[in-house]
């Protein structure tokens, strides 16, 4: 839905950002949302240089619309409500248990001895137990959602999130939030699985696996609500989808000792892919605000590169399992219990390192799509530790790991293979968003002033920089192009950008005419006859021949311009760089493009 405005001035304080429109009318957008930054990116350098910027915030409408493609998804087994955060607070509460402490009091002489006992039977007063606890529940739930917006609802959107500064201070708090309600059982705060519910919309995968997760949260949450707290902070930016049986995956550095792996603080707890690692749940620190502490660590793609180990293995971890998350760390969670699935390949260890997706290549995607669809080794041997420190170690075989490993293998033979994807999480980008500190916005932008030219101006002059130091007329035409678009996007004028309006006119005149594409096979021409070679006219330009070393850089910049095309999706020129470089018989990284471009050509050539 398109909703695009004329700003001509704007205000950032401590709160919101406030745009003024030419007729003199406001819009505010609140400190927090992830529109506010990507508006601020748009119109500052135009309002700087005394513009009047055009922004859309139609994407703004759209918030909350992966809730809406699931609930319909489902048929409804699923529906999802925006409540007030004090209403949810205080449904949990009530599904808790939580009741007022009773204060002090000391009645009675403590005898030396025991005296004669008095028996005394105290009945219930609310009659059965599981009636009472079931009609508690349902009143619950009853009272959250008398006063809900359904997805129905034109009001119902994703609501705002809490606001924190660099130093973890509440800047400014939500007062919503969005429950899902499956059967009997109604789980608060599931805005931060916003990515998750999407994929599943999505990806053509079913729904199956994020009911599995809400009904066994479902569960949880009327034992330890603080725990299903966590577990939706730590999925929030996680990017492992939800597995089918309802558990979650997740990430375990260990180290190699022998013919098995051991854990990385200890070093006491023998493990191995197969193994179910677990300790009693009061052996695990529940205090989020202790962020190292007793329990089994599991992370996220975010901290991986802060930890040391030498193999990176994919854990599955039931709901049941979670005990806390620490408050200023989101990236790794306390548990009681993990099963080790698999081990990831040492080339996506380090790409996790460098905090990329585990899925940059098919193999990956297989290797999470079986885990996902539970086709991995089931559990071989239970490793239960019974003291601090990893102490106390007691090791119980289940099965034969032979035998289940060929099982797997049995059941991979017969099963169609599943590709899954890494999530791209939207924490950042559809949440929420950091505070924007309006003291250094004005510092910024007073620096730009001062270094003469806007951010914008400098981006445009590097890129034409690029053109006219482009070594083959391709690349020179594939760099020129990226400069029109960009002037384009901006909506202004090529003076605006640092450039002569004859330079203006030649960049597109130079864009309009996409070079023709000739093949680097030509360079063996020559050696095709050998009578022209004979004859003196040709011999001293072939004994110099000045083409050959040149030839690299050519190839090289050729690349370049294609890949400006294969990221817009352009199939002709995906096959055009794939056939250069079997031409060429090196590898994408001699030829100047990084691994993972040359996958994205090969991938987008065999379409």
């Amino acid at each position: 839905m398109s909703n695009v405005i004329q700003v001509v001035a704007f205000v950032v304080d401590k709160y919101n950002m406030t745009l003024y429109k030419p007729d003199g009318t406001e819009h505010l957008i609140k400190q927090g949302d992830p529109l506010l930054r990507q508006v601020l990116e748009i119109i500052t350098p135009i309002i700087q240089d005394g513009g009047i910027a055009e922004v859309d915030l139609g994407q703004h409408e759209d918030l909350g619309k992966e809730f809406k493609d699931f609930e319909a998804k489902t048929g409804g087994l699923v529906q999802f409500f925006k409540v007030l955060k004090a209403d949810a607070e205080k449904f949990l509460a009530q599904l808790t248990g939580n009741t007022d402490i009773v204060a002090p009091l000391a009645l009675g002489v403590i005898p030396s001895k025991n005296p004669a006992v008095t028996r005394v039977e105290v009945k219930r007063k609310d009659g059965d137990a599981a009636e009472a606890s079931k009609a508690k529940q349902n009143a619950a739930i009853n009272e959250v959602l008398a006063n809900a917006k359904p997805t129905s609802s034109t009001e119902f959107k994703a609501p705002m999130a809490d606001q924190h500064d660099e130093k973890g201070q509440l800047v400014s708090e939500g007062t919503e939030t969005i429950i899902a309600k499956v059967g009997d059982t109604v789980i608060p705060g599931v805005e931060k699985l916003a990515g998750q519910f999407e994929y599943a919309s999505k990806q053509g995968n079913s729904t199956i696996g994020m009911e599995n997760f809400l009904r066994r949260l479902g569960v949880v949450i009327k034992e330890r609500g603080h725990s299903v707290e966590d577990l939706l902070k730590f999925l929030e930016r996680g990017d492992l989808p939800i597995a089918d049986d309802g558990s979650f995956v997740a990430y375990k550095i260990l180290r190699k000792r022998g013919d098995h792996f051991v854990d990385c603080h200890s070093g006491k707890v023998p493990q191995r892919v197969g193994s179910y690692v677990h300790m009693d749940h009061s052996l695990v620190d529940p205090n989020r605000r202790n962020e190292c502490s007793n329990g089994l660590h599991v992370a996220r793609r975010g901290y991986i590169g802060n930890f040391s180990g030498d193999v990176c293995t994919l854990i599955k971890v039931n709901p049941e399992d979670v005990i806390a998350v620490p408050e200023y760390d989101a990236n790794k969670m306390r548990v009681c219990g993990y099963h080790i699935i698999d081990l990831i390949a040492d080339s996506d260890y380090k790409s996790l390192k460098r905090d990329n997706a585990m899925t940059d290549n098919m193999a990956a995607k297989i290797q999470l799509g079986k885990a996902l669809a539970g086709e991995h080794i089931g559990i071989t041997e239970k490793v239960k530790i019974t003291e601090q420190m990893g102490g106390g170690v007691q090791v119980t075989q289940v099965t034969n790991r032979k035998e289940a490993k060929q099982a797997v293998a049995k059941q991979k033979a017969t099963t169609k293979k599943r590709v899954a994807e890494a999530i791209k999480t939207k924490a950042k980008d559809v949440q929420s968003d950091d505070a924007v500190d309006p003291t250094k916005l004005a510092k910024a932008v007073a620096k730009q002033k001062a270094a003469g030219g806007s951010a914008r101006e400098q981006k445009a002059l590097e890129m034409f920089a690029k053109v006219s130091e482009a070594d083959t007329p391709r690349a020179k035409w594939a760099f020129a192009n990226d400069l029109v678009n960009f002037k384009k996007a901006a909506k202004v004028s090529w003076e605006k950008l640092g450039i002569s309006a004859l330079q203006g006119d030649n960049l597109v005149s130079i864009a309009k005419t996409e070079p023709v594409f000739t093949a680097p096979v030509e360079e063996k021409k020559p050696a095709k006859a050998p009578a022209k070679v004979q004859t003196k006219a040709v011999t001293k330009p072939v004994k110099a021949t000045p083409a050959a070393q040149p030839a690299k850089v050519d190839r090289e910049a050729l690349l370049r311009g294609l890949m400006v095309k294969v990221v817009k999706g352009d199939k002709k020129a995906a096959q055009e760089a794939l056939l250069l470089k079997k031409k060429s018989k090196k590898s994408w990284e001699a030829l100047g493009l990084t691994k993972a471009e040359g996958e994205k050509i090969v991938k987008l050539a065999a379409k």
